[in-house]
């Protein structure tokens, strides 16, 4: 299955992300993050749940996470200021957020009221 998002499209089956249409090389905990919070989705996922799928029965400093997540947002063209992609929630929750055109309501409500990728190829204009 392929998803677009903004323009990126991640590969699941080849665990592969193309942005512009070029294969950008993610490390495999790099691409765990983004796999982890496009499966969860629009939920909420609290750093401890992310530090246990990610690190399972090894204790790592929040600096790992919080690290983690800033190169990932590079690689997105995302930063915590100006997210498009990546939204931090109450500094210690991730989400995903639908590209440019999100929803106030959606913002307001943590990302819990809509679901914001589409299958590749299916995506709405804007996305």
């Amino acid at each position: 299955m392929r998803l677009k998002f903004g323009d990126c499209v991640l590969d699941l089956r080849a665990r592969q992300l193309e942005r512009a249409d070029k294969v950008v090389p993610l490390e495999p905990k790099m691409y765990d993050l983004l796999d982890v919070l496009i499966r969860r989705r629009p939920a909420v996922v609290t750093n401890n749940e992310l530090d246990e799928f990610l690190w399972p029965e090894v204790y790592v400093a929040r600096t790992s996470l919080t690290r983690l997540v800033s190169e990932l947002r590079a690689v997105l063209g995302d930063t915590p200021r100006d997210s498009h992609i990546i939204r931090t929630v109450y500094k210690n929750r991730l989400c995903v957020l639908r590209q440019r055109n999100q929803s106030a309501r959606c913002r307001r409500s943590n990302c819990h009221d809509r679901d914001h990728l589409e299958e590749a190829g299916s995506a709405p204009p804007g996305w």
